[in-house]
């Protein structure tokens, strides 16, 4: 599924790299198939060392911390939904 949805985003910006980061970013399947997409679409492909490619609470946290700061919403009201696309995030801090 990302490889399908990362090349269908190359396909639509007509962008000429793509870099791979965070947890997923450490899966080798991943990357071999990454790898063998951007060299039949003519694209580079970059990851991070190893050692950087972890999913990242310290992001995660801040990331609520901001929300918490603003003012716009209570760490209490916070709701989970691990399935909503990221354009419809509403961003209140900036």
């Amino acid at each position: 599924m990302l490889l399908e949805v990362t090349e269908r985003a190359l396909s639509y910006t007509n962008k000429e790299e793509v870099l791979v980061v965070g947890g997923v970013a450490s899966s080798k399947p991943l990357r071999e198939m990454l790898t063998i997409m951007a060299e039949q679409r003519e694209v580079k492909v970059g990851y991070p060392e190893s050692q950087y490619c972890g999913d990242n609470g310290a992001m995660i946290a801040w990331q609520g911390y901001l929300q918490y700061f603003v003012g716009n919403e209570r760490v209490s009201d916070f709701v989970v939904k691990p399935r909503q696309r990221l354009d419809a995030v509403r961003i209140t801090y900036m």
